[in-house]
């Protein structure tokens, strides 16, 4: 199961990621993307994940080449545990976390 929160704040849009994200929850980010595409701005809070797979990676990359070639901004912010481990094992950690 996977929890997206949005919280907005004065410089960005938050969202706030909790549980499993992979080929069943991934829809639920996907989703969430989308309602957010038009904001500047965009962290992806995923302190909260306890799980990550590849197609869940594959959402975040795909949604960080889409928002810079928007000249946007997507974030990914405070990976720990499983979720750093992924990130780093497919060499993902400078395009995700790179700012």
């Amino acid at each position: 199961m996977l929890t997206v929160d949005v919280r907005r704040e004065p410089d960005r849009t938050v969202l706030v990621l909790s549980g499993e994200l992979d080929l069943a929850t991934g829809p639920v980010l996907t989703g969430a993307l989308a309602r957010v595409a038009a904001e500047p701005r965009v962290d992806l809070d995923v302190t909260g994940l306890s799980y990550c797979d590849s197609c869940g990676l594959n959402i975040m990359l795909a949604a960080r080449h889409r928002a810079r070639r928007e000249s946007r901004e997507l974030r990914v912010v405070g990976p720990r545990g499983f979720v750093a481990r992924v990130i780093g094992a497919c060499d993902a950690s400078r395009v995700l976390l790179g700012g």
